[in-house]
């Protein structure tokens, strides 16, 4: 099961992880680092295209002060935008291989 979401937070994160667990699941997190400049590029792009549902500005400001890199914990999957280890998953499933 793929559960995408923000998870800002080590505690939200650690929350995700125990319920998946506790539900016999294996668990990764999926960070994509990716600079604050393109995601405010992203907002602006989505603004445009309607693709995803919109940020407000004060909401994406907000995830920017709370956010806490993954850095250090369990079962996490760090991948580079534009890394050679980057594959985007449009229009294939997610496999073994990807994780």
């Amino acid at each position: 099961m793929i559960f995408d979401h923000g998870n800002f937070s080590r505690r939200e994160r650690d929350a995700v992880r125990e319920i998946a667990r506790a539900a016999g699941a294996d668990v990764r997190v999926i960070y994509i680092r990716i600079s604050v400049d393109e995601a405010r590029h992203r907002l602006l792009r989505n603004r445009q295209a309607h693709d995803r549902h919109d940020v407000r500005d004060d909401n994406f400001e907000q995830a920017l002060e709370i956010f806490e890199p993954p850095d250090r914990e369990p079962d996490v999957v760090d991948v580079v935008e534009g890394s050679a280890d980057f594959r985007p998953l449009s229009g294939r499933a997610l496999t073994d291989m990807d994780l």
